[in-house]
């Protein structure tokens, strides 16, 4: 192929598929030669998927030291220019260390991460709340049609005055008609998935603090957490944040109140049709019942 770019994108292909086999010394063979082709060809975007694969084999093992090692480097490569715009690389490194933080007991460590995060999360929701700018839209098309991958239904909406590469590869101006609604609907579903990404970082803060015993705090921003996704309907989400404000009610000593939480879950559950929750909401409700019954 004797093309660095596009090695580097077949390598981590390769790379992933090996790390899903559980194949770790050729996952980590793979992504190590991807990253010396990526740095050849320039290729940050690949740099970061390399050194972000890498850390997640490492993890893959318990080999925390280097994995820890990978993804900050990773970090690094997500902070370059070209990458920037679109900081879903950076959040997803930095829970990717949160994971390790908790997993080794340094709460500290992962409560300073997460709070990190949900700043991140914070300033991506704003990002997009502004709508449609040019540096939304930008935003946009450097996270979903890089020159790399033009997308096809942005070249089928192209006409004059777009240009015959596609309107994204120089965004000058607003764009209008179809191709309008097209970019309103995106920066709808990133707004929701800003919003998505505080509320995952208010679960785990609480999380942390219910590991920390510090269970009033926990059910601060575990109730933050069901805010939002009330607000988003996400009724699954809705549920296991009902479900998580129980347990810290129970932890309280607020029985009527975790009782009544519990309940919430198991309704949206049945509502859903999701059998897996809502058996595990029944399981939930059963043993806490028994715990009441024990108290008596």
């Amino acid at each position: 192929m004797n093309d660095p770019y596009k090695e580097a994108i077949a390598l981590v292909g390769i790379a992933q598929i090996y790390r899903f086999q559980g194949k770790y010394a050729q996952a980590i063979e793979a992504f190590q030669q991807a990253l010396v082709r990526a740095r050849a060809g320039h290729n940050a975007q690949y740099e970061y998927f390399a050194l972000n694969g890498l850390g997640n084999v490492y993890s893959d093992q318990a080999n925390f030291p280097q994995a820890i090692k990978a993804y900050e480097k990773a970090l690094q490569v997500s902070h370059q220019p070209d990458l920037k715009q679109s900081p879903l690389s950076e959040l997803e490194t930095l829970n990717n260390l949160g994971n390790i933080y908790k997993a080794q007991g340094n709460y500290t460590k992962a409560l300073t991460n997460a709070q990190q995060l949900l700043e991140e999360g914070q300033k991506y929701y704003e990002q997009y709340a502004r709508g449609i700018t040019l540096y939304t839209i930008r935003a946009i098309c450097l996270q979903f049609y890089t020159t790399a991958n033009r997308a096809p239904e942005i070249q089928a909406l192209a006409s004059e005055p777009w240009t015959e590469f596609g309107y994204c590869t120089h965004p000058t101006q607003l764009p209008t008609g179809e191709m309008l609604k097209h970019f309103q609907a995106r920066v709808a579903d990133q707004v929701k998935l800003g919003r998505l990404i505080m509320a995952l970082e208010f679960g785990s803060i609480g999380s942390i603090y219910s590991d920390r015993g510090e269970f009033q705090k926990a059910l601060e921003f575990k109730q933050k957490e069901l805010v939002i996704y009330r607000e988003i309907n996400d009724r699954e989400r809705e549920g296991e944040a009902l479900e998580g404000i129980s347990n810290t009610e129970q932890y309280l000593g607020n029985y009527p109140k975790a009782l009544d939480f519990i309940q919430q879950a198991l309704k949206i559950a049945t509502e859903q049709g999701d059998l897996t929750n809502e058996i595990d909401y029944l399981s939930t409700l059963g043993a806490f019942k028994s715990d009441i019954l024990t108290r008596q």
